[in-house]
């Protein structure tokens, strides 16, 4: 017992323990052969696992074959002899065919059987009470032999399954371009992936020095960061945390993952930076086009253009423009408030103006971006030589890198954009320099519209200043034309009511043509004044609902002595009593008066002047036709301007300055109506007033 004991303790591997097992039973009960049939997964059926000394033809025969052919089901030890009875199934047949006693010992490890240990001693023998005891020791034996056996070999299978698994997982991982490294509980670093240990080493960290370090010992700064949260409540909490952070010592954005490992932690980690510099970029878009919406002055701008620069794209930004002279200035620095200062000091001193070799005026006059990705003492002399100073206080700052690009705007390149980074933000690239292009160009367009902007507030000032000129001259005018002429007028009926002395019937009619005349200059100087009221905004309206037709009387009651002494005939429609409009009563008698004067004007005798109305439901038109000489086509619009007559020669007899009609629409227009003509050379015009109907209630109409 001994002696088998040590031959199964010896071997590991699965085929060594099973052979052991076969030869150390033979051994031990001097069996001539022994075989051990193992139980398939299925439970169902044995396979041959060992066999020794057996005849070929007969292991073939029994390799494979149902459990429920060997008789194991009390767990006993079964023999099998020429008188046994045990069963007659193949198997046992097979096992009967050779000479001799047959042991079979059933295998079993925590009351499952998990084999048949077949033993053939050769000659028929009785197995003794005392030698059934030692039989049934080895198959117990053999059992822990063999379930040991197993379980060795499932637990290298498993191994070798955990080892392969974890070996696709780290090649999956190091395939990926996102970081990813996993700590102990304590923080301590156990493995990176490649990504991660190219960031490390770009950053001038040794990954392998890395190993078994605390994190949050080699970067203090994490500690209370979005990062660090994250994987203390993974940790506390055993559930993936995700995080959003910036981080502290390369100016990059991360998104990703903590979650409990079996070792730890692992922490999953995606630069987004890009995206992120094109969000805020955006943002920073949105942020000043609204800004420069709400304040269009040239300074507001440029302001608000450096201010937007930092902290989202540089930590320092400033704005040149080219002046009226041509020179470049600064006009807005943005950053740190002391390095702001500094940079004013600097340009009090020396401006840039007076360093032709600068970044800003080669930009400028290039017209093409300029990038130092590291500045250095012997990049920044090699732009600007013969300025030390400028290396001087870049390196004093911190800066690392800078970019000029410039403000690019309808051809015209307005100033240049600057921008710099400092200390551990990280350097501008091709990329950067994409972007501050795109920003460039946007803010140029920004900068220009406020430039025009500017330029036309300038322009339309000066311009009321001098419409506003023109107004007082022409009131004034009036004024003091209005005085002499209201004298002559006085002096005049003095004369003709003999007053001064008796005057003949010569001199009557003398004094009659200077008070026609007087009456016809302080006409045209009526309009004159009326027209200035009107363009400087002074004349008052009255707007109230109107009937139309005591209008249309009193004026024709005007105009009627003037159309007989024409010998014109007038035709004027019934107008509906209860027909309303919103207008001044005032203004509207004038804007007919004015079309009634131009068409007893321009009508030769015999000819025709009509008035009618025609209404919708939202609009009243007053249409005031005559038979006239008409209206070239190309002139339909043209009359309405001032100063303005058509056929006017120095021949002409018909009077007035062409004021009528531009002072009858804009007092038509100013009522919410309008002013239109149509017209055919020789046939006649035609003249529309449009205003606003207002439909009468029952009890006014009933009132009126």
């Amino acid at each position: 017992m001994q002696h088998l004991t040590e031959a199964l303790a010896r071997p590991l591997d699965y085929v060594e323990v099973i052979e052991a097992i076969v030869r150390a039973s033979s051994q031990a009960v001097t069996a001539r052969a022994g075989a051990l049939f193992e139980l398939n997964l299925d439970a169902a059926s044995f396979h041959v696992a060992c066999a020794i000394n057996y005849p070929d033809d007969l292991i073939q025969e029994v390799d494979s074959f149902a459990a429920s052919d060997l008789p194991h089901s009390s767990g006993e030890v079964v023999i099998l002899d020429a008188a046994g009875t045990a069963g007659d199934s193949a198997a046992l047949r097979a096992l009967r065919s050779i000479p001799g006693t047959h042991l079979l010992l059933p295998l079993s490890a925590a009351d499952e059987l998990i084999g048949v240990l077949a033993l053939s001693l050769g000659t028929d023998r009785r197995i003794l009470p005392n030698e059934l005891g030692f039989i049934r020791a080895i198959a117990r034996q053999s059992a822990v032999a063999l379930e040991r056996a197993r379980l060795y070999q499932r637990e290298r299978q498993a191994r070798r399954e955990a080892e392969f698994a974890r070996a696709r997982l780290e090649e999956t991982l190091d395939a990926i371009s996102d970081q990813h490294f996993v700590c102990d509980a304590q923080g301590r670093y156990v493995r990176f992936n490649r990504a991660a240990r190219d960031f490390f080493r770009r950053n001038g960290y040794d990954p392998d020095e890395l190993i078994d370090k605390v994190i949050w010992d080699e970067f203090p700064r994490l500690v209370g960061g979005p990062m660090h949260q994250a994987v203390q409540r993974a940790l506390r909490e055993g559930i993936p945390v995700a995080f959003d952070a910036r981080s502290r010592y390369t100016n990059s954005w991360y998104e990703g993952h903590a979650y409990p490992v079996s070792e730890g932690i692992a922490v999953y980690a995606r630069d987004v930076t890009e995206r992120r510099q094109a969000e805020e970029v955006t943002q920073f878009l949105a942020d000043a086009s609204a800004a420069l919406a709400q304040s269009l002055e040239p300074d507001l701008a440029v302001a608000e253009i450096s201010r937007g620069l930092v902290p989202a794209f540089a930590d320092l930004s400033a704005v040149f423009v080219r002046g009226d002279d041509g020179k470049i200035r600064p006009v807005a620095f943005a950053g740190d408030a002391h390095v702001v200062q500094r940079l004013w000091e600097k340009e009090r001193r020396r401006p840039i103006a007076t360093i032709p070799s600068h970044p800003v005026h080669l930009a400028l006059e290039q017209g093409t971006s300029i990038l130092v990705d590291d500045v250095s003492r012997e990049s920044i002399t090699r732009l600007i030589p013969e300025e030390p100073r400028i290396a001087d206080l870049a390196l004093e700052l911190g800066v690392t890198s800078m970019l000029y690009v410039p403000l690019i705007a309808r051809g015209r390149t307005l100033g240049v954009l600057a921008a710099a980074t400092r200390n551990e933000r990280r350097r501008f690239t091709p990329r950067d320099r994409e972007v501050a292009e795109e920003i460039a160009r946007r803010s140029a367009i920004h900068l220009d519209n406020a430039r025009l902007f500017a330029a036309a507030e300038r322009a339309r000032a000066e311009a009321e200043r001098a419409s506003q000129a023109k107004s007082d001259f022409l009131a004034v005018m009036s004024h003091e034309l209005r005085t002499p002429l209201n004298a002559i007028a006085g002096y005049t009926e003095l004369l003709e009511l003999g007053l001064r002395g008796p005057v003949n019937e010569q001199q009557i009619e003398d004094l009659r043509r200077v008070r026609q005349s007087q009456r016809h200059l302080l006409g045209l100087i009526n309009e004159l004044l009326n027209f200035a009221r009107l363009d400087a905004g002074g004349v008052r309206f009255e707007i109230h609902d109107i009937p139309v037709a005591p209008c249309v009387a009193a004026t024709l009651s005007l105009i009627e002595p003037q159309m007989r002494a024409r010998g014109l005939r007038c035709d004027a429609d019934a107008i509906d009593g209860t027909l309303l409009v919103h207008a001044d009563a005032e203004k509207l008698r004038q804007i007919l008066l004015n079309l009634f004067s131009n068409a007893v004007k321009y009508t030769a005798t015999g000819g025709r002047v009509a008035i009618q109305a025609d209404t919708d439901e939202e609009r009243v038109r007053l249409l005031v036709s005559d038979t006239g000489v008409g209206i070239p086509a190309d002139k339909l619009e043209t009359i309405f301007e001032p100063f303005v007559q058509v056929n006017r020669t120095l021949s002409t007899v018909n009077d007035g300055v062409g004021l009528g009609l531009a002072i009858s629409r804009d007092l038509a227009r100013a009522m919410g109506g309008d002013l239109t003509v149509e017209s055919q050379l020789g046939r006649g015009s035609t003249f529309a007033v449009h205003l606003r109907r207002v439909h009468a209630s029952a009890e006014n109409t009933l009132a009126r």
